[in-house]
């Protein structure tokens, strides 16, 4: 194969341990290097200076572009390719589920959720303060509310507050005990008009039934202690790791706090990010004063400037909500054919247009994310 004199960016995942923290310059070889060039898919060898590819082809005109003391390096037959880019991924929210109890798709019945949420409680891994949490809860279980009221309301859940996230990041389940904290009663769905009550599941006396999505998901996941900064790093880390091995090395973060960012900078300084984070804030206009929360996004941006792999580079606002059923809190034209309801718009477009414009100015990018992408 020829020598590819073209300079690249390095966005490489070497799927080997130890290689962050070699030499400046580098030689890959004895690999299948994925190359991405139709023509040329595989390559013998690679070479690295600094942060970028300098050379891809066969291993002697490789290794003529770079000095004697450069690093060789055996991949022994592993993998090499470029670093794939993952446009959408709250990865420290990620990482969080991936060190507490999380189900994922360990559970099609409410007996294996119990059980598994039995283990958690006992092991203490889904128990934030005193709120038994599991996420990644499949969303078909939302069908089964009348199973899941009476698994956990009774026993020894009559007084213990439990929180079931579901697996799409929209849609919650909250027990009796945690609902009664939240102040979510009839006295409060009664004073909601009928958009806003979309946001609870409801008996016909407008009593809830623990079923929740978005705005109510918000005021029950306000309850639940926010991590300390060793389990947020230890969220970042996992989430790294994660992406790593799945050959991600780069990602937009939408919807970051302060915390996540503070992460991103412990993670940096012990030299275990090695990626690169495309961050954005969340412009709510339902909090009011957006201008207010873009001056905070634009001292945020300030504040981390001096973490290489995380930086702010725009804002996220929200649209809507999501068109999956039972939520349906996104905008239609017309209302749900199941459920007679529509979705509510979250902001006002004038004032919208207003706050992308500032941030424009700004050198901030706008992510506006509509229908079926919030979260």
């Amino acid at each position: 194969m020829s020598l590819s004199r073209r300079v690249f960016p390095l966005l490489l995942c070497a799927c080997l341990p130890g290689v962050a923290g070699a030499a400046d310059e580098r030689v890959f070889y004895n690999g299948k290097i994925f190359t991405a060039e139709p023509g040329h898919p595989y390559a013998e060898a690679v070479a690295i200076r600094g942060d970028k590819i300098v050379a891809v082809g066969n291993r002697r005109d490789v290794a003529k572009t770079v000095t004697g003391g450069a690093e060789m390096i055996d991949l022994k037959g592993n993998f090499l390719a470029p670093g794939l880019i993952d446009s959408h991924c709250h990865a420290v929210e990620g990482g969080l589920s991936l060190i507490s109890a999380d189900i994922g798709e360990n559970a099609s019945s409410v007996d294996e959720l119990a059980a598994f949420a039995a283990a958690a409680k006992q092991s203490g891994r889904g128990m934030q303060g005193d709120i038994l949490t599991v996420s990644g809860i499949p969303l078909a279980f939302w069908s089964k509310n009348k199973e899941l009221n009476d698994r956990f309301n009774a026993g020894s859940y009559a007084h213990q507050p439990v929180l079931l996230r579901g697996m799409d990041g929209h849609t919650a389940w909250a027990n009796k005990a945690l609902l009664k904290r939240a102040g979510i009663d009839r006295q409060l769905i009664g004073g909601l008009d009928a958009v806003r009550r979309g946001y609870y599941g409801l008996d016909p006396d407008l009593e809830p039934n623990g079923f929740l999505v978005d705005a109510g998901v918000d005021k029950v996941s306000a309850l639940v202690p926010r991590p300390d900064k060793e389990r947020m790093l230890a969220a970042a880390r996992a989430a790294a790791q994660h992406l790593h091995g799945l050959g991600i090395t780069a990602w937009l973060d939408p919807s970051v706090s302060a915390d996540t960012l503070a992460s991103y900078r412990s993670l940096d300084e012990r030299g275990e990010l090695n990626s690169h984070v495309a961050a954005l804030p969340v412009i709510d206009f339902k909090e009011g004063h957006p201008e207010r929360q873009l001056a905070a996004a634009l001292e945020w941006r300030e504040r981390f400037q001096d973490v290489p792999g995380a930086r702010i580079v725009g804002i996220k606002v929200f649209a809507d909500g999501v068109l999956e059923y039972p939520s349906q809190t996104a905008v239609l034209s017309k209302p749900y054919r199941t459920s007679g309801k529509n979705g509510e718009q979250l902001f006002d477009p004038a004032e919208f247009a207003k706050i992308a414009a500032a941030a424009d100015k700004q050198g901030m990018i706008v992510m506006f994310t509509p229908s079926a992408t919030r979260r």
